[in-house]
């Protein structure tokens, strides 16, 4: 049994069993993507997740919308481009946010993006993914926040195929 990024539940131990199979050349579409002049066919499926992405991967709240905003301030009068708002996003992050496992329980009621921005100026990859997918979604950017694990080499070192492994927390990540 295996499908890329599909989970199945032992129903006895209640255990989730991951099952994945590794590629060498999983990017098969690759070719296509990378030519300068594209068929048709893949322009207008491109169109059509592009129009996707921009409803769903752009929202944000007012209220992040400001605090995002005094943090990283005006937006360009012209859009920037992806190297360039990756840059700026990065120096941000760099400093505005201190990199602690350690952080404090968010008070109820409180705003997440505030309060780690403004308050503890502090957090590992769930403050960092939020902050800055916010980041990009404000420099015209669609993103998403995404949580997992990451299975590094260490994990699969000297496996078999098909071997199971076991991933903990010190494992879970969030980008």
């Amino acid at each position: 049994y295996y499908q890329d990024g599909m989970n199945r539940q032992n129903q006895w131990t209640k255990q989730d069993h991951y099952a994945y199979q590794i590629v060498a050349q999983s990017v098969v579409q690759y070719p296509l993507v990378a030519l300068e002049e594209k068929p048709a066919q893949f322009l207008n499926a491109e169109s059509h997740y592009n129009t996707f992405a921009y409803k769903r991967y752009m929202q944000m709240t007012k209220v992040e919308r400001t605090i995002v905003a005094s943090h990283i301030g005006e937006l360009p009068k012209e859009r920037l481009s992806y190297a360039q708002t990756i840059k700026k996003v990065k120096n941000f992050m760099k400093k505005d946010m201190r990199y602690d496992t350690q952080t404090k329980v968010l008070p109820a009621g409180a705003n997440f993006v505030q309060y780690t921005l403004e308050e503890t100026k502090r957090g590992y990859s769930p403050q960092y993914a939020t902050i800055a997918t916010l980041a990009f979604r404000y420099l015209g950017v669609p993103a998403r926040y995404v949580e997992g694990y990451v299975v590094t080499n260490e994990l699969v070192k000297d496996k078999q195929s098909f071997a199971e492994i076991n991933v903990t927390g010190k494992e879970a990540h969030a980008w």
